[in-house]
């Protein structure tokens, strides 16, 4: 008996993640996205040029997206990508561990203070 209602209610917290929607995000790709997975199974050979497809798709130069859990907000605008460099706002912000063990810290996206 205990079983069955972990599991039901295993199922309806699996749909939950999969239909809820985060509240003032840009468009994503798609109306849902994998739980655990995100966008990633998506992206394909060339994650750019399917991330660039994306925006254009919605028409926007600003998305949102998922890599695995991590929200990913992906700029196709060069004001936009200016602004987000220059803005102390978007400085110091968590850097995944794929990007740190591949760049060793001297990639240009996630590179903070001097160099």
């Amino acid at each position: 008996m205990y079983l069955i209602l972990v599991s039901i209610l295993s199922i309806l917290y699996i749909v939950y993640l999969i239909i809820k929607k985060e509240k003032n995000l840009p468009p994503g790709p798609t109306d849902y996205s994998i739980p655990i997975f995100g966008h990633l199974f998506s992206l394909g050979k060339h994650p750019q040029e399917t991330l660039l497809k994306w925006c254009q798709n919605r028409q926007s130069d600003i998305i949102h997206c998922y890599f695995g859990q991590k929200l990913v907000i992906v700029l196709n605008n060069y004001d936009l990508i200016k602004q987000a460099f220059l803005d102390d706002n978007y400085s110091a912000r968590a850097q995944p561990f794929i990007f740190e063990e591949h760049f060793h810290g001297k990639g240009l996206t996630y590179a903070d203070g001097e160099r």
